[in-house]
Parts: C-alpha cells; sequence; structure tokens
C-alpha cells in the first residue's frame, strides 16, 4: 500500500473532517432555507427562488472563485471560504425573518462556497498526488455521508427542537469549527505540503488551452457534464419507470436501491485502489455502459418485459440497477482524477471551476425540461434521449479530438516554494 509522508497524513484527518462537517452544515442551512420560505404564502416561488439563487451564484462566481482560490493557495482558499460561510450562517442566525431574506442568503452563501469547493478539490493533488481517485472517493463518501446525516437526522431534530433559529445556529457552529480546522491546515505541521504557488495571476486563458490541447480533461469534462445529467434524469425517470409504467411495489423498488447501493459500493472500492493511468482507461468504457444501460431501461419502458411479473422485472431490473450504481459511482470520481493529475498545480481550482462551470451551463437547460418531458412523452423517451445523447458524445469526442502523447500525470520535479506573504 501506497505510504503517505507523515506531514501529509496528519492533514488527512483535518481535511476530511472538513469536508464531513461542512456537508453536515450545508444540509442542515439548507433544511433551514427551505423551512422558511415552506413557511409563506408563496410556496413554490420561495422554493424555485433558493434553487434558481443557488445556481445562479454557482454561474456567475464559479470561474471568479477558482480564480480567486488558485491566487489565495488551497489552504488559504480553504481558510477563506470556511469563514466566509461562518460570516453568512452567522448573518442567517440574526436576519432570517422572511423568504425574501433566504433567497438573498442563499445567494450569498453559494457565492462564497464557490471559493472554498475550488480549494477543496485543489487540496487533493497535495494531499495525494500519486492516487487522486484515492482522495475524490473519500470526498464522496464524506458528502454522502454528511448531507445524509444534516438533511435526513439533524435538521428535522433541530427543527423540533428550536425551530428555524436553532437549525441556522447549528449550520453557524458546524462552519465555526470547519474555520478552525482550516487554520489548523495553515498554522499546524502539514502547512509545507499543502502549500500552492499562489502568484500566478487570475487569467482563465491557461485554464481554456489545457482543455483544449489536453484530451484527456476535454473528455473527462465531457464525461462530468454527461454523468450530471444522467444522476438526474435516473431521479426523475426511474421512478415513473419503476411504479408507475412497471406497476413495482415497495419491496422490488427496495431490490433495486440495495443493487444501486452494491453497485455504488463496488465502484467506491474501484476507484480507492485506481492509480491514475487507469483512471483514464476507464472514462470510455463507463461513457458506453451508462449510454447502453440508458437505452435498456428505454425498452423496458416501452414493453420489454410487459408480460414478465415482478419476479421476472426485477430479474430484467436488477443488472441494470447494479451497473448505474457502479457507473454513476466510479465515472465521476475517475474524472476528477484525471483532471487532477494533467492540470498544472498553479491551476487545479480554475480547472474544476470551469469544468463546473461548463457542466452547469450544459445542463441547466435539459433539467428545466425534464420533468415535463417524461410525464408527457414517458420514462422510456426521456431514456431514449439519454442514451442517443452518450452515444453522441462518445462520437463527436473521438471524432473531434486527436489523440495526443501521454505526459506524466503526476510531475516528479518538485513544485517551487509558494509565496504566503
Amino acid at each position: 500500500m501506497l505510504q503517505l509522508s507523515q506531514s501529509v497524513r496528519r492533514a488527512v484527518i483535518p481535511f476530511y473532517s472538513i469536508r464531513l462537517l461542512s456537508q453536515s452544515g450545508q444540509g442542515i442551512f439548507i433544511a433551514a432555507l427551505f423551512v422558511v420560505v415552506g413557511g409563506s404564502d408563496h410556496l413554490a416561488a420561495g422554493l424555485s427562488g433558493v434553487l434558481v439563487a443557488m445556481m445562479a451564484a454557482s454561474l456567475i462566481a464559479g470561474i471568479p472563485g477558482g480564480m480567486l482560490a488558485d491566487r489565495l493557495g488551497p489552504v488559504r482558499g480553504l481558510i477563506g471560504g470556511s469563514w466566509a460561510r461562518v460570516l453568512v450562517t452567522a448573518a442567517a442566525v440574526l436576519l432570517v425573518a422572511n423568504p425574501v431574506v433566504a433567497v438573498g442568503l442563499a445567494l450569498a452563501y453559494s457565492i462564497v462556497s464557490q471559493v472554498f469547493s475550488s480549494a477543496e478539490l485543489a487540496f487533493i493533488r497535495h494531499l495525494d498526488a500519486a492516487r487522486p481517485a484515492r482522495g475524490h472517493a473519500l470526498l464522496v463518501v464524506f458528502q454522502y455521508a454528511g448531507q445524509s446525516a444534516g438533511l435526513l437526522i439533524f435538521a428535522p431534530l433541530l427543527h423540533l427542537a428550536g425551530g428555524t433559529q436553532l437549525m441556522f445556529a447549528a449550520a453557524f457552529a458546524c462552519y465555526l469549527v470547519v474555520g478552525i480546522l482550516s487554520l489548523c491546515l495553515r498554522i499546524g505541521p502539514v502547512a509545507g505540503p499543502a502549500r500552492v504557488v499562489a502568484r500566478t495571476g487570475i487569467s482563465i486563458g491557461p485554464t481554456l488551452r489545457f482543455f483544449g490541447t489536453e484530451r484527456w480533461a476535454g473528455y473527462s469534462a465531457v464525461v462530468l457534464t454527461f454523468f450530471e445529467l444522467v444522476v438526474k434524469v435516473m431521479v426523475v425517470a426511474l421512478p415513473v419507470l419503476a411504479i408507475e409504467e412497471m406497476g413495482l411495489g415497495k419491496p422490488a423498488l427496495g431490490i433495486l436501491g440495495a443493487a444501486a447501493i452494491a453497485g455504488g459500493g463496488v465502484g467506491f472500492i474501484w476507484a480507492a485502489n485506481m492509480r491514475p493511468a487507469r483512471a483514464e482507461e476507464v472514462l470510455r468504457p463507463m461513457m458506453v455502459a451508462v449510454a447502453a444501460t440508458s437505452a435498456l431501461f428505454a425498452t423496458a419502458s416501452h414493453g420489454f418485459l410487459n408480460g414478465a411479473g415482478e419476479t421476472g422485472i426485477l430479474t430484467g431490473l436488477v443488472p441494470l440497477a447494479l451497473v448505474s450504481g457502479l457507473t454513476l459511482t466510479l465515472a465521476p470520481i475517475a474524472a476528477r482524477a484525471v483532471l487532477t493529475g494533467r492540470a498544472p498545480i498553479e491551476q487545479q481550482a480554475r480547472v474544476f471551476a470551469t469544468q463546473g462551470f461548463a457542466t452547469n451551463l450544459a445542463v441547466v437547460i435539459p433539467l428545466a425540461l425534464l420533468g415535463v418531458s417524461t410525464e408527457v412523452a414517458g420514462a422510456g423517451t426521456t431514456f431514449w434521449l439519454l442514451a442517443v445523447v452518450g452515444a453522441a458524445s462518445i462520437a463527436a469526442f473521438e471524432l473531434l479530438s486527436s489523440p495526443a502523447p501521454a505526459p506524466e500525470l503526476v510531475p516528479q520535479r518538485p513544485s517551487p516554494e509558494p509565496v504566503l506573504d
């Protein structure tokens, strides 16, 4: 097993504690915002206002946030983003009284989060450069654990105990601890390996050239965009397919969910042990697998399993659920690992911010139409469209890109010392 240096090992606990607590705090904070707008006379407008504010902030501030994170370096970016979130959640404790203020706070929270999130992803290069997939896999694990705890456990209990005021106070407490932990990354013994070259300017041009010239970086961006769309389609269309079109009951849905979770578990284990070169090799097969799985879901919707009974339907759908869980877990982790390995160390945050901006921009219109199209045309048509998009993405990228010599994913020469004055 790869051995990490002592100083890097000391960074592991505070860094992933930051991930866990920040995701828990985010779950509580967003739940509290929804409770505030949900109690108004304009429920739909309030909920959509919060969601639109958060998406708008990611589109407006995503790339500037990544540029600032690169300018500061990942440690300072984490510190600044953490304490900015402390200020926003403190304002929520003091100011939230109506849905308009809640929407404004959602916008502010999402804006400051762009710096924090970009710095968090950039930090992986310094924490586990030899196997970045392992670092990204752990980020996903702690994301799911933190969000589940915040949204499903702590938020309901806090609301029962003290309403939205207590929920916002708990989110504030989470981010206060996160802020303190981020200071430990800088002033503790882990500061050396966590530093980055900070004085690199704020131009986005080099990052755009990176995506234009690095074949696998471009492919990774395509994979992340497509899989973001796939996840949203699964959330909306799979219940329609399973419940409304196939008439499956709760036990059958539980079996399908268990199969997807099992596939996801295999994906996490695979990703955690994946070397950088292998991460590139799995991207194309994962794209093909998801496009094929979407086509099979579509054929199931259009009568492929008619008359098979619930047992027969499960026999056909369980393997698809298993493959879906595997690919939806493994492919995004592998794609982020490729970006971590290939992006210049001084552009890490900008690369992830640019990829996130492109993904959000590409999926916003399909997401807006997803619910209506599934209701009108059925889940099968939605899955057929998804399969066509996947196949077209693979074909277009293969035709438009030309193979380039593969450089070392992780430079072996030492990085220059940062300027942290």
